[in-house]
């Protein structure tokens, strides 16, 4: 097996990009430097979570199996955090300071960078354990192509974390 090299995350704006979210009020240079500093803890974990597996990969142990398993936990747990902050401060501060032609331009980047296999499973993982009232509010706003796919990666997704999770 070779080395696992994480992509690097196509959705992240620089700070030069939100200049203008920061002139938005005193909250939005403290919402940005949050998300960097999550943005570090999850690139820390990611980065562990590799060292970990490659550990594990060239020689199993049961503590190489607790390194790993605590890694990819605290990653999970981290990116969860950050993905929920960043869905409730961060991309309404973003969207609300950058025009539609910018948003396309970053969904056909996200979409290059990514690919449609890659796509398709980071929405059954980002859709997998949404709160009900987001789930609810994604259902009535949603275009009908993404539920589909988030039902049917969802459910896959479930599946195959049940089988590795238990």
């Amino acid at each position: 097996m070779g080395p696992v090299r994480p992509a690097p995350p196509p959705h992240r704006r620089g700070r030069e990009d939100l200049a203008a979210a920061a002139r938005a009020g005193p909250g939005a240079i403290g919402t940005i430097d949050a998300l960097e500093a999550e943005h570090e803890a999850c690139d820390r974990w990611i980065r562990e979570s590799t060292e970990a597996f490659q550990a594990f990969d060239s020689g199993p142990s049961e503590q190489g199996r607790e390194r790993l398993t605590t890694a990819l936990r605290t990653l999970a747990d981290t990116l969860g955090a950050h993905l929920a902050h960043e869905e409730t401060d961060g991309i309404p501060l973003m969207m609300a300071h950058i025009t539609p032609e910018e948003d396309a331009e970053m969904h056909k980047t996200i979409m290059k960078d990514y690919g449609l296999r890659k796509l398709v499973r980071l929405v059954g993982w980002t859709s997998a354990e949404v709160p009900a009232d987001v789930e609810a509010h994604l259902r009535a706003t949603a275009p009908r192509q993404l539920l589909m796919i988030s039902n049917l990666a969802g459910r896959r997704y479930r599946r195959r974390t049940a089988y590795l999770w238990g």
